[in-house]
């Protein structure tokens, strides 16, 4: 199967997200930024189609994902996720071509755009990727994006 999606070229990770300041004994934390932000909101415009296409898969895994939540810890029981299912096998390669017209750290650009991925449910998790290539265009500064090319993604769930 292959699977191509155009987005808007993501923020680096540098300003995905900032430090909440404790306020009142609060603990403090980290917030996505504005950008970080409008830039999921335009993702998610640009990927619609690409969600109805692939309607089933994204559901299951969204799912799936879901009941592993663990409330407590505010936070995913991936460990608990893989001994549940582990002859899930991803065999995924992304190819991300990020054009733009600066210089940049083409991996700081990638960990938004895995964590979409799994936030629209095409994938379970970003930690099945067994095979990933990031790689730098030539400058397109009418039309700077990024385009994700997954060639094949085979699923074997033994539910």
């Amino acid at each position: 199967m292959k699977i191509e999606l155009i987005l808007p070229l993501p923020v680096t990770v540098n300003k995905l997200t900032y430090n909440n300041r404790a306020k009142n004994g609060g603990k403090g934390g980290r917030s996505k930024t504005e950008k970080a932000k409008a830039w999921y909101r335009e993702a998610q415009v640009q990927a619609m189609p690409f969600v109805k296409s692939y309607k089933a898969i994204c559901n299951h895994n969204i799912n799936t994902r879901a009941r592993y939540w663990n409330f407590g810890k505010k936070a995913y029981d991936l460990a608990h996720l893989r001994e549940d299912f582990p002859n899930i096998s991803y065999t995924v390669e992304y190819r991300f071509y990020f054009c733009g017209s600066y210089v940049c750290d083409i991996a700081n650009r990638e960990k938004q755009l895995s964590d979409f991925l799994v936030d629209i449910g095409l994938l379970l998790d970003d930690s099945f990727i067994d095979d990933m290539r990031l790689r730098r265009m030539p400058d397109d500064p009418v039309n700077p994006r990024c385009e994700i090319k997954i060639n094949s993604l085979a699923m074997r769930f033994m539910i």
